[in-house]
């Protein structure tokens, strides 16, 4: 979505927190050098999940953590499709088994009240993974244990606070749009990942009404991603699967030099072509903006270390958050 962004003449700074909101000003610190600096805008939009509350006093939120672990997909029979299971108790709402690449499955996922400070990176604990089990499970001939689980990870959700119910699943899904009588920035809450659009729809109309700027209707029905499109033939499927028609892009760094094409590690396809992509079209500036936020592959622990170490060979600049 950045990268579709901009290619539309967006401008996108990555690891710059917005410490405070003004009227037509942020002010934001580089949170790799501390450096700070002040932005000005005739809009402001605080779309910053569920640290929205931190830039407006006015906005009340009541997160909820959702965690998913992985399996190896051989522990399951190797399923080709997802496996459903009933949460008991809970009209209308399941876990799911899906498979995902290198030969695990996804299991998720929880829906849990969250207090307390939010950490940049979340994994399921120990509670979260035996309900995940425990209800997987009920389906399963072969029931799954603790041993099986070889990685996760987890997310939160900005939802917002409401007076009746203290079970984050069955508070509403549905966006808000709440304007800060101080600063007169626009807030984007609640909402779910899979309606990104409407949401951004709606925040763009109404800062482009209540600013009086000028813009045409809004094309996002239309506008396709970077990477839509009929791939050029002959490109590996997976690429294909992960990059789209950019795929051809990842394979010209190995036709330029083919030890790109060699996996960065045995046991996992990740080649340094990919992680070449990733710091010169994908702004990765950490090793960590790598592993886990652009490919993914460091969401399995015993592979992290290797990672690390394979990452910092083939991309020298990149810096590190931490060796955790």
């Amino acid at each position: 979505m950045a990268r579709t962004a901009a290619e539309r003449g967006a401008g996108v700074i990555t690891y710059a927190e917005a410490t405070d909101i003004e009227p037509t000003r942020v002010h934001i610190r580089d949170r790799l050098t501390g450096d700070e600096h002040t932005l000005r805008a005739r809009q402001i939009v605080n779309a910053a999940g569920v640290w929205s509350d931190t830039l407006s006093d006015e906005v009340e939120l009541a997160p909820s953590k959702g965690s998913h672990i992985l399996v190896p997909a051989a522990r399951l029979g190797d399923p080709q499709a997802a496996i459903t299971a009933p949460v008991p108790g809970h009209f209308g709402r399941y876990v799911f088994a899906v498979p995902w690449h290198n030969g695990l499955v996804m299991i998720g996922l929880t829906d849990d009240p969250h207090h307390g400070p939010i950490p940049d990176r979340a994994l399921p604990d120990e509670g979260e993974e035996a309900f995940l089990l425990d209800t997987i499970n009920a389906v399963l001939e072969d029931k799954l244990t603790t041993d099986d689980i070889v990685g996760g990870y987890a997310g939160f959700r900005p939802l917002i606070k409401s007076s009746d119910s203290t079970d984050s699943a069955d508070l509403s899904r549905r966006h808000a749009l709440l304007r800060d009588s101080r600063t007169g920035a626009l807030t984007i809450v609640g909402g779910k990942l899979t309606a990104y659009r409407r949401m951004a729809e709606d925040a763009v109309d109404d800062v482009v009404k209540v600013g009086g700027l000028r813009a045409g209707g809004c094309r996002t029905t239309e506008l396709g991603l970077v990477g839509k499109g009929t791939p050029a033939p002959g490109l590996p499927d997976r690429l294909v699967a992960v990059y789209g028609t950019d795929a051809a892009t990842v394979v010209a760094y190995g036709d330029a030099d083919p030890s790109f094409n060699e996996p960065v590690r045995e046991g996992i396809p990740l080649t340094g072509a990919e992680v070449r992509f990733a710091v010169d079209h994908e702004l990765a500036v950490t090793i960590e903006d790598v592993i886990d936020r652009r490919t993914r592959w460091g969401l399995v622990d015993a592979d992290r270390a290797d990672l690390y170490d394979a990452v910092a060979r083939l991309a020298p600049e990149l810096t590190t958050e931490s060796r955790g």
